[in-house]
């Protein structure tokens, strides 16, 4: 078991409990109040009734809200990190009696090849499967990677396969997350498929058993203390209300490593049609309370959107720790985004060009709509070749057909020519609009410079 202290939940919530109370009597005073409190002990067989264990924890849920009340949230949270521990190739995980974990590693051999599945954790958010495959082939001089085992899935007993959620393969390692087992369920089986061009067997099947005993006990999570956000001199500026609006740090989470340690924290923002903002990594500056800068590199933790995840390549660091990150990349959506209009007439043909030369706003950021172009794309379908001037800090843009009302799907490719300009060529399968077409700008990705900083100690 992953639970270091070998306490049952209810005398793990009840140490909690004590840790975080300013009177000794008070918390044993409430305990004493709910234990003494009568149970039916001739339940109407008519109806469901709770048995103890339920009772106690919904008991505990009551217990825990008048110590949140009493004495603040963040002082129960805190007590109750040693509920959450991370498991280095895994991630974070719960320590309840819940959790399931892979004993030990399997490997299965095929032709030479193995694949070796090293860990398998499933808590009540998700299951981890964390895997390797050896002794592919050699990629011959010149030619291509083709043994990319990219299709996972879980299959679980009642032969439904599960989709991941999460995490991704990166060469020949691959970490993903699916969705939460149930209760009931000790054994998955892995299914791996690879591209038909790999040289390497294609298809693979390991059987994973889940049981109880954890291969290795978890880190524990370190309590962070907040101390200083600073608003970034660069604030983004929303083009419907012409408010600065700001993106704030926040480390939440810390994890002693042998040679360092691991971070991760949350992103927030106030800025509507901005859907996720990702601070990119090698931008990040750490310095401890002297000023000396701390060795940083990226963290291949899986983080989810508005979440950031970092190495501290220093045990011993001085606080307050200071983190400054110098660069966001930026993806916003917006529903009432610009628009443009341009007059294609009745019967466009291919090669047919409309000078647009309008500027619009998109979440601050400037692009300006050059040219329309009638195009004819694959398959002969025919459509609209639109070349933008987006911000020099941009990637890519989309837009799409809002007038006139038109019925079927569309497809689009995009990608920036050599003068730096961005060609969206949008096909519609079905005709293209004709006479007076409106289109819209609904998203757009880009990175944006500044200085957003948050500093931290470690909590014990």
């Amino acid at each position: 078991m992953s639970n270091p202290t070998n306490l049952p939940v209810e005398d793990m919530i009840r140490e909690a409990a004590r840790s975080i109370e300013p009177r000794p009597d008070f918390s044993e005073t409430l305990w004493k109040q709910i234990e003494s409190k009568p149970r039916t002990t001739q339940p109407d067989r008519r109806r469901t009734w709770m048995t103890r264990p339920v009772w106690t924890l919904a008991s505990l849920a009551l217990a825990l809200a008048l110590i949140a009340a009493a004495y603040g949230p963040d002082r129960v949270v805190a007590a109750f990190k040693t509920l959450i521990g991370y498991i280095p190739g895994v991630g974070f995980v719960q320590q309840d009696e819940g959790t399931k974990y892979l004993s030990k590693p399997i490997t299965i051999e095929k032709n030479g090849v193995k694949l070796i599945v090293e860990q398998a954790v499933a808590d009540s958010e998700k299951i981890v499967v964390a895997y390797h495959i050896d002794n592919l082939p050699a990629v011959p001089p010149g030619g291509t990677v083709v043994c990319v085992y990219s299709d996972n899935r879980l299959r679980l007993p009642n032969g439904k396969d599960s989709l991941p959620i999460g995490g991704g393969v990166s060469g020949t390692e691959a970490r993903i997350q699916f969705a939460p087992l149930q209760a009931d369920v000790n054994k998955v089986t892995l299914v791996v498929h690879g591209e038909k061009d790999c040289p390497a067997p294609q298809d693979w099947e390991v059987e994973i058993p889940l049981g109880k005993e954890a291969p290795q006990p978890a880190l524990p999570v370190v309590e962070i203390q907040q101390t200083v956000t600073e608003v970034p001199p660069v604030a983004l500026q929303s083009a419907e209300t012409g408010q600065p609006d700001t993106i704030k740090l926040a480390v939440e989470k810390a994890v002693a490593l042998p040679d360092g340690w691991l971070i991760t924290g949350k992103v927030s923002w106030d800025q509507a049609g901005m859907q996720n903002v990702y601070p990119q990594p090698e931008s990040a500056i750490v310095t401890d309370a002297s000023g000396k800068d701390v060795p940083v590199s990226p963290s291949d933790e899986d983080v989810h959107d508005g979440e950031f995840a970092l190495k501290l390549n220093q045990k011993d660091i001085q606080g307050p720790i200071s983190l400054q990150y110098g660069n966001m990349m930026i993806f916003g959506m917006l529903e009432n985004g610009p628009t443009f209009t341009f007059d294609a007439g009745t019967n466009p043909q291919p090669g047919q060009k409309w000078d647009v030369n309008l500027t619009v706003e998109f979440l601050g950021e400037k692009v300006v709509i050059k040219t329309v172009e009638a195009v004819t794309l694959e398959n002969n379908v025919h459509g609209y070749a639109v070349t933008m001037q987006l911000p020099q800090n941009a990637y890519n843009a989309n837009l799409r057909a809002v007038e006139p009302k038109h019925k079927g799907g569309t497809f689009g490719q995009g990608m920036k020519d050599e003068k730096g300009l961005y060609r969206l060529e949008m096909g519609f399968p079905d005709g293209c609009p004709t006479g007076k077409v409106t289109m819209q700008l609904v998203d757009m990705q880009w990175s944006k410079s500044g200085s957003w900083k948050t500093e931290w100690n470690m909590g014990k």
